[in-house]
């Protein structure tokens, strides 16, 4: 199902203003939502038993391994969604909205939120139990705190276009230069420990 979600937002944001396209996935509603709570309780449960068993060190290299894996792919998110726009926009031969755009994007949200939760989970347990062990003095915590707070802008910025087409693209540009900024200045900071 995780390699299968790019092409069916692919295909949602393609077609879904046309009106006459019907997506099938093979999943009613209530099955998509009940297979991301899995996929979700699985994503956490995985990490918790990795997470626990490292160092400290460990713990903060994967943290910040897992801040680029994932705001990596809401950053991908946000470029397909540039594409999709644009391709609806020459297809309808208008511009399209960014609130028709937002149902597009909310549709799929509904079912993966509880997937999306649980990588947000993930980098709270990270950073808690980094904060618990005391290893590392409060500056490089300080690049962790940063590293949560570009992830939430990160992930804002994807998953809410706002304005024209053209605001939306130039937002991701700047949210995916300063994600690489804060991640590549906190993986600096954890080689100094």
């Amino acid at each position: 199902m995780k390699i299968l979600q790019p092409l069916i937002v692919s295909l949602l944001l393609g077609t879904g203003l046309s009106g006459c396209v019907k997506i099938e996935t093979g999943y009613t509603p209530e099955e998509s939502e009940q297979s991301s709570r899995e996929a979700a309780d699985r994503i956490r449960g995985d990490w918790a038993g990795k997470i626990r068993l490292a160092t400290p060190v460990q713990m903060a290299g994967m943290l910040v391994d897992h801040y680029f894996t994932v705001t990596n792919s809401y950053i991908r998110f946000g470029y397909e969604t540039v594409d999709n726009w644009s391709k609806n926009e020459a297809r309808l031969g208008r511009k399209v909205t960014d609130a028709e755009i937002q149902k597009l994007v909310d549709d799929w949200l509904a079912t993966e939120k509880p997937v999306l939760s649980a990588y947000g989970d993930n980098i709270k347990l990270a950073y808690d139990l980094i904060v618990e062990s005391e290893f590392f003095q409060q500056d490089f915590l300080d690049y962790l705190v940063a590293l949560g707070d570009q992830y939430r802008a990160t992930k804002e910025i994807a998953f809410q276009p706002r304005g024209t087409l053209e605001d939306y693209e130039y937002r991701l540009e700047q949210v995916k230069y300063e994600t690489e900024l804060v991640g590549e200045r906190a993986r600096e900071a954890l080689a100094d420990q």
